[in-house]
């Protein structure tokens, strides 16, 4: 069996990719906040993103773009102080017109530091807070299922892992806060059907 190459297309090989330019070259907060995204989705070896956020910050100190990022980029670096102070501000920010903003990732990035800083009162609450935005429901209930977990108080961690798990049926960490709320209750068959159903 013989391929006949002169019958086949050719391939199209694209020009190598030219990489994000330094901030410096970048003429906009915006353009350094899109930088700064796509390096912090592909976890960039070479560039750091916060570099870009906070350069956009420099230009324009409460370009809210910036300030989500470099508290997301924080948070997930474990650097919760710094987080906080950019998430406050950001908070500030998308709160002064309007007390329930449409997206809850600040509120709901917030409560993850406070918590993590062992300010479980606050926690609760700024996540109770940001749990009204439908693009946080599943996680700030599960988030608030964990503090329940921790004060013994598994009546409402089933609650609250419940809800997180009508919103996100399959939510990695709100299945197993339920089935241990339910063994700690001692509904120990409720625990394992609900462990079986996630193993399925």
């Amino acid at each position: 069996f013989f391929i006949s190459f002169s019958s086949l297309d050719y391939i199209h090989i694209p020009k190598d990719n030219k990489g994000i330019p330094l901030p410096d070259k970048l003429k906009t907060p915006m353009e350094l906040v899109t930088a700064g995204q796509h390096l912090d989705q592909y976890r960039s070896a070479l560039y750091k993103p916060d570099v870009y956020y906070l350069e956009a910050l420099r230009r324009e100190p409460d370009f809210l773009p910036a300030l989500k990022g470099l508290g997301e980029y924080y948070t997930r670096t474990l650097c919760f102080e710094k987080a906080l102070t950019y998430l406050d501000q950001a908070w500030k920010i998308e709160c002064r017109y309007n007390q329930n903003p449409e997206d809850g990732t600040v509120g709901y990035m917030r409560g993850l530091c406070l918590r993590a800083l062992g300010r479980l009162d606050e926690a609760y609450d700024t996540l109770y807070r940001a749990a009204w935005s439908q693009n946080v429901i599943s996680p700030a209930m599960t988030a608030l299922a964990s503090i329940d977990g921790r004060r013994g108080d598994y009546a409402a961690m089933l609650g609250h892992a419940l809800s997180a798990m009508e919103k996100e049926s399959r939510h990695p960490l709100a299945i197993p806060y339920a089935a241990l709320a339910l063994w700690k209750n001692g509904e120990t068959r409720r625990a394992a059907d609900l462990c079986r159903h996630a193993l399925d």
